[in-house]
């Protein structure tokens, strides 16, 4: 390599050689466009004359641009000046974690904090189809203010739009080509298979079997050795090299380097879940403002007092909370609990520490609103629930336009006062303003207001506002996502053909992203549409996933997620979302009675009835409770109790056609001909006259002993698009008989 120091290449200053790797020799450097210290990565001269090498160069470069993630190294720029080919990245200081552990492991928590972070890169990676497939100690950066950066994507597959864009550096790497590093190689890698995400999860389980044991898991004396090692051996378990580890991280590290690619997580997404979820069950000491069950300072913000004189303003107050909780809800290391939980206690006198106890949080936000024409006064405070005592208070005396500030300075002093640090990017999400326009953002409040009473009259309302809120403001991100998630929602309940439904919500999503691409609401529609209505599993489950990592805190996208694994027959990841739900929103009937399913069909139905029987309990006037004990009861064979809990949803819910297929297939599971008959005519009726679920009538043939007219039904619902179609699997054979011929049918439309 020719000496680079003290040469100007584009508008950059070569400095000092810091290191150097396969794909490149790395120089600090200053820009003097923008006065600033930049690392800059160039490829050797004779190399650079390689179009392969050059192209894989580019490649790296286009890899990195397209990630903006405080987990991953960020490039500024691609070029070439002078017949030298160069990357442009920011500069680190700090050191790699090879060479921190070459001072010994890690302490086992240190390991398991630095794991997720890189789980979290790598998830960021793999959503845009970026597989780094070269994870090593060597690749992986601890900066001196705690960073964790994934670094070096040269050996990345990447799955480009255009690949044409990359002349000479095919997306696909030829069979048995042997790529990565020996040693943190996945199986299917050593046999020279193609790499995917599961490949790059095995890799990050040798490196913290590393990082918490200071021993390589399958390095032996020869390269040939090692190879066969990761074919075939095991690993001692981490907890054998030292007491101090807990053993859940022998089962973690376990299923990461599992040799099949199936039996590993997933996702690194998955990954860094299990990772945290770890630390909290072997935390110590906490905090005084963090709750029993969750390493993370813990909130609550309940509604605010509207002192107004017109009644009709309790909208703007709920409004200003829903605000704050969403604005919280983006901080990955504050526990937020939903609205729906924190309203249960909306016009009750509990004392703090009651409610502290029963939302399992260390800290509460009060507040009251007084409006009188264009003024404003809003009073905040954040209250220790051990003793009532504040945290911090304040009143904000302001215009009626300057609502957004205040709810930005709420939510920061919040953030501020629990001593919650914030990772790159977080604060801008938790200022992030959606419109400027007051009345916009006006009618988007009163129809979140219309929204949460879950009436047919609530959704009627609802939609009008959400779309006034886009009339006066277009570019108005949330309402499109409300507005399409409402015409999804209606459609499960009630007899709405799901074409009409997708029809007006699929445009709506499709702007909401256009208009704000990290819209986590926007996701959890879409991934909750294209799953459970078009039945793309693969890709809904990417935009779930992509939904939790932006709103870590949004107990409804976690109980999406945590459906469509149930859907998958992963219980164990299913049941851990269900359980990361019901924490963050365990008084919402909804989400708590569909978590308390997931639990149920995933294995663990003790746990999952208790939880929806509290809510029956709790909300005795909703069907929906009731509705989901008596297919449970059903389904672990408790068919007197599933029964009486049917005839009561059915009367609940005012007749509705779930209700009526349900107690129907239980009727005819007991030996009810005549009722289940009654409830089937019912059906029928209207099927005639409206859209009724073909599911519901498929069932019923298969209760019936009619498989050629359940297949027809059956079939019917898969042109229609109909989600219920996703929970035939539930229903057989544990309440209506199975029968080959649909089961064949649907496999193809199942994960």
């Amino acid at each position: 390599m020719q000496d680079l120091i003290g040469r100007t290449l584009g508008h950059y200053r070569i400095a000092e050689k810091i290191g150097a790797g396969g794909m490149g020799e790395v120089y600090r450097a200053h820009d003097v466009r923008l006065d600033r210290e930049v690392a800059f990565k160039v490829l050797p001269v004779g190399v650079s004359e390689d179009p392969g090498r050059l192209a894989r160069f580019e490649l790296e470069a286009k890899a990195l641009a397209k990630l903006t993630h405080p987990n991953i190294l960020q490039i500024f720029e691609f070029g070439e000046d002078q017949s030298v080919s160069y990357a442009v990245m920011e500069l680190l200081e700090g050191e790699t974690l090879r060479e921190r552990l070459a001072q010994g492991p890690l302490p086992w928590r240190r390991a398991l904090e630095v794991g997720a972070a890189i789980a979290d890169g790598l998830a960021a990676a793999h959503a845009e189809g970026i597989v780094h497939r070269d994870l090593k100690p060597e690749n992986v950066f601890l900066t001196v203010d705690g960073r964790v950066k994934v670094l070096d994507f040269g050996l990345a597959r990447i799955e480009l739009q255009d690949p044409s864009a990359v002349t000479g550096a095919p997306t696909e790497t030829a069979p048995g080509t042997l790529l990565g590093t020996v040693g943190y190689m996945a199986p299917e890698q050593v046999r020279g298979e193609v790499a995917d995400s599961r490949s790059d999860v095995f890799a990050l389980g040798a490196v913290l079997y590393e990082m918490v044991t200071g021993r390589k898991a399958f390095v032996r004396a020869t390269q040939a050795e090692t190879l066969s090692a990761i074919l075939r051996d095991h690993p001692p378990e981490p907890s054998a090299c030292s007491t101090e580890i807990e053993h859940g991280v022998d089962r973690v590290l376990g299923r990461c380097l599992e040799k099949q690619p199936r039996e590993r997580f997933q996702s690194a997404s998955d990954l860094a879940f299990d990772l945290r979820a770890l630390l909290t069950e072997g935390a110590g000491s906490r905090k005084a403002v963090q709750a029993a069950d969750d390493d993370r300072p813990s909130v609550a913000v309940m509604p605010f007092a509207n002192l107004s004189a017109d009644p009709e303003q309790e909208f703007f107050c709920d409004g200003i909370v829903e605000e704050i909780i969403n604005a919280l809800a983006q901080v990955r290391g504050l526990r937020v609990v939903a609205r729906t939980s924190a309203f249960a206690f909306k016009g009750k006198k509990e004392d703090v520490r009651e409610i502290g106890a029963a939302l399992a949080v260390g800290a509460i936000v009060e507040g009251s609103v007084r409006k009188a024409g264009d003024r404003l006064r809003i009073t905040a405070q954040l209250i220790d629930v051990r003793d009532g005592s504040h945290l911090w208070s304040e009143r904000f005396d302001r215009r009626l336009e300057d609502i957004f500030e205040i709810q930005d300075e709420i939510a920061l002093a919040v953030v501020e006062n629990l001593e919650v640090k914030l990772l790159g990017g977080e604060r801008a999400a938790v200022v992030k303003r959606h419109t400027d326009n007051l009345e916009a953002h006006n009618a988007y409040l009163i129809g979140l207001f219309e929204w949460y009473k879950m009436t047919p009259e609530g959704f009627e309302r609802c939609q009008e506002l959400f779309q006034e809120a886009i009339d006066l403001d277009p570019k108005f991100a949330p309402p499109y996502a409300q507005l399409a998630d409402s015409f999804t929602s209606v459609t499960w309940w009630s007899d709405q053909a799901p074409k009409d439904a997708l029809a007006q919500a699929l445009p709506l999503v499709e702007k909401a992203l256009s208009l704000d691409p990290e819209l986590a609401h926007a996701h959890s529609v879409v991934g909750h549409t294209t799953s459970f209505f078009l039945r793309d599993w693969v890709a809904g489950e990417k935009s779930l996933r992509r939904a939790v990592q932006l709103a870590p805190n949004d107990a409804l996208a976690h109980t999406y997620l945590g459906l469509l694994l149930m859907m998958d027959g992963r219980w164990a990841e299913a049941s851990q979302r269900a359980r990361t739900a019901l924490r963050l929103d365990p008084l919402s009937p909804a989400n708590s009675v569909w978590a308390g399913a997931v639990l149920t069909f995933s294995g663990e139905p003790e746990e999952g009835l208790s939880v929806i029987e509290r809510h029956v309990v709790m909300t005795p006037q909703l069907w929906m409770p009731s509705y989901w004990l008596s297919v449970g009861l059903a389904c672990t064979g408790r068919f007197d109790e599933a029964r009486t809990a049917a005839e009561k949803a059915l009367e609940l819910a005012g007749g509705s056609s779930l209700t009526h297929c349900n107690l129907a297939m239980i009727c005819y599971h007991r030996g009810d001909q005549n009722a289940g008959d009654a409830h089937f005519d019912t059906l029928q009726r209207r099927a005639q006259k409206g859209y009724v679920s073909p599911m519901f009538l498929a069932w019923l043939h298969l209760a019936r002993g009619e498989p050629e007219d359940a297949l027809r039904r059956t079939a019917e619902a898969l042109v229609a698009n109909d989600p219920w179609v996703s929970s035939h699997r539930l229903m057989c054979p544990a309440i209506v008989p199975a029968e080959p011929l649909v089961d064949d049918l649907l496999s193809t439309a199942l994960p």
